[in-house]
């Protein structure tokens, strides 16, 4: 079927009996509840990596008890089977940008468990500075080294983009998603079923991705017979931004830059001041983009957030309280984005970020 990227959206019957061969909203209920519970495909049908997977440097892997009790207090993604996008990622990464300051990966491989196949990355250790979740940390350093950490953020981000262009729209060696990328905001939101999504050979093709997936999501979320006039209006102007958006060439991008995925680490410049090092962390949706979403997640995912604790928290053990924007948020985007893209399409991002929230 050839890539439909009209910016027309279709009825909301025409996309339910395309996408689930029924109008009942019900039925489609429970179809999307039944998808959510199907086994994910074989492992070799989304991915071309090997596994086990143990570098030279690698030491003995741990068991999966030692593992456990190593990351009680940690964040374990159980079932995670991006371990494997990622390690994928990574290892693309040092052969093709050695200078790039990101993990080193040292084990890939599975263990079965109660609750199924559990996919385990072991990297080395980065010693450094790791920003907190809201990145209040940031905002404590002098503006001067905030913004010296921005032209190292920089630095790295366009050493990504200097990547030759492969020609396509996708994961590292001519790969889809096996679940739709977070960060680009529309694709993402209609990942109703377990397939591998991409890669798109053209920016027409990606584009009538965002389309398909965008009108599922609304089909989806709209429990009315037909698509609302303003849902439908606010869809159909995002579509018409998208064919004139550049750059639109594939650019390979960092799809959360958040400050909380670095670690920073102070080191002595040449001339013997100060200077720091930036690592960073969290590849698992990273891939051959357009050009423009790189701008679009830094200014979508970096900033911080300051709690203010002179008011009471929102829970007893007096964890969250009350948050507002740092001021300096816009200035630390605009140092950034200053090395690679001096002058982005700021009326967009504000349009369309308006326009995705409305949408759904």
């Amino acid at each position: 079927m050839e890539a439909d990227a009209s910016p027309t959206i279709r009825s909301k019957p025409q996309v339910s009996l395309e996408a689930w061969g029924t109008l009942d909203q019900a039925e489609i209920s429970r179809m999307i509840l039944a998808e959510e519970y199907k086994p994910h495909p074989a492992f070799e049908t989304w991915t071309k990596m090997k596994l086990p997977y143990q570098a030279p440097s690698c030491p003995p892997l741990p068991s999966w008890l030692q593992i456990r009790q190593a990351t009680k207090t940690d964040n374990l993604h159980h079932n995670c089977m991006g371990s494997a996008n990622e390690a994928e990622t990574l290892l693309f990464l040092a052969e093709n940008c050695p200078q790039l300051r990101i993990p080193t990966v040292l084990a890939v491989w599975t263990v079965e468990i109660q609750e199924g196949t559990c996919f385990c990355m072991m990297t080395k250790y980065i010693e450094g500075i790791r920003l907190e979740l809201e990145s209040e940390a940031f905002a404590r350093f002098p503006i001067e080294t905030q913004n010296v950490l921005c032209r190292k953020i920089s630095e790295q981000i366009q050493q990504i983009r200097a990547l030759p262009s492969e020609g396509y729209y996708g994961r590292v060696h001519r790969q889809g998603w096996l679940d739709p990328p977070n960060g680009v905001d529309i694709p993402d939101r209609a990942s109703v079923c377990k397939n591998v999504t991409g890669p798109y050979s053209s920016y027409k093709e990606y584009i009538s991705a965002t389309k398909l997936a965008m009108e599922i999501a609304l089909a989806t979320r709209d429990q009315g017979e037909e698509f609302r006039p303003e849902t439908v209006s606010n869809a159909e102007k995002f579509l018409r931004i998208l064919p004139d958006w550049h750059p639109h060439e594939p650019k390979f991008t960092w799809m959360d830059p958040k400050l909380s995925n670095m670690i920073i680490r102070p080191i002595k410049g040449d001339d013997g001041k100060e200077d720091w090092e930036v690592y960073f962390l969290d590849w698992e949706c990273s891939g051959w983009y357009p050009g423009w979403v790189q701008s679009f997640q830094i200014r979508g995912r970096v900033g911080v957030m300051l709690r203010d604790r002179t008011k009471p928290p929102y829970d007893a053990a007096g964890k969250w309280y009350p948050a507002y924007m740092y001021e300096r948020n816009d200035a630390i985007r605009d140092e950034i984005l200053k090395g690679f893209e001096p002058n982005p399409r700021k009326d967009i991002w504000d349009l369309t970020y308006h326009l995705t929230w409305t949408m759904y």
